[in-house]
C-alpha cells in the first residue's frame, strides 16, 4: 500500500467511527432541531403578520361605523348651535389600535399607495379627534371675545370635520376594495 492510500483508509475509518458514535447523532439532532426551530419561527411570524392584516381590515370596517356615529353626534351639535345653544361634540375616540400598534410589522409588505392611503386615513381621524377634543375650550375662548362669533366659528369648524370624515370614508372604502386612492399622486409622477 502506498502512504496516501493508508491515510485515506485511516480517514475513512475515522468517518465511519464518527457515524457510529453518539457524537454524530447528537450533532445531527442539534442541527435538525435548529432548522425546525427556524422554520417554526418563520411560520409563526408569517401567521402573525397575516393576522395583523386581517385585524387591520376589521379595524377599518369598524372605523366606517364609528365615523357614522361621530357624524351623527356632530349633526346634533350643529343643530344645537343653530338654535343658539351649545353641545359638546367630544365622544369616544375612533379605535385605531391595530394601526398604531402593528403597522410597523407589515410596513415592508405593503405598497406605497396603500401605505399613503392608510396614513392619510389615520391622520384625518387623529386631527378630527384633536379638533373635537378641544372644541368646547375653543368655543368658550371665542365666546369670551367681542370680535368673534363663537357660534359661526363653531359651525365652520364642524362643517370642516364633517367634510374630512366624508373624505376619510372614501379613503377607507378604496383601501378595503384593494384600490387605494393615490393620495400623493405618485402614479402621475
Amino acid at each position: 500500500y502506498s502512504e496516501g492510500r493508508l491515510n485515506m483508509e485511516y480517514s475513512m475509518s475515522k468517518i465511519i467511527t464518527l457515524f457510529e458514535s453518539n457524537t454524530f447523532a447528537t450533532l445531527l439532532g442539534v442541527l435538525i432541531g435548529f432548522a425546525l426551530s427556524f422554520v417554526w419561527e418563520w411560520v409563526k411570524d408569517r401567521k402573525r403578520r397575516k393576522q395583523i392584516k386581517i385585524n387591520l381590515v376589521k379595524e377599518l370596517e369598524s372605523i366606517q361605523g364609528q365615523i357614522k356615529e361621530k357624524k351623527r353626534a356632530i349633526v346634533d351639535v350643529q343643530n344645537a348651535l343653530d338654535k343658539g345653544s351649545f353641545l359638546d361634540p367630544k365622544t369616544t375616540h375612533v379605535n385605531c389600535m391595530v394601526y398604531t400598534n402593528s403597522i410597523g410589522e407589515i410596513y415592508s409588505e405593503m405598497d406605497v399607495l396603500s401605505l399613503n392611503c392608510l396614513h392619510l386615513i389615520y391622520e384625518r381621524i387623529r386631527l378630527a379627534e384633536d379638533i373635537l377634543d378641544t372644541f368646547k375650550d375653543d368655543f368658550i375662548t371665542h365666546s369670551n371675545s367681542r370680535d368673534r362669533d363663537a357660534f359661526s366659528i363653531g359651525k365652520v369648524i364642524l362643517k370642516d370635520v364633517m367634510e374630512s370624515y366624508d373624505k376619510t370614508i372614501k379613503l377607507v372604502d378604496s383601501f378595503l376594495k384593494g384600490e387605494p386612492i393615490d393620495v400623493h399622486y405618485i402614479k402621475e409622477q
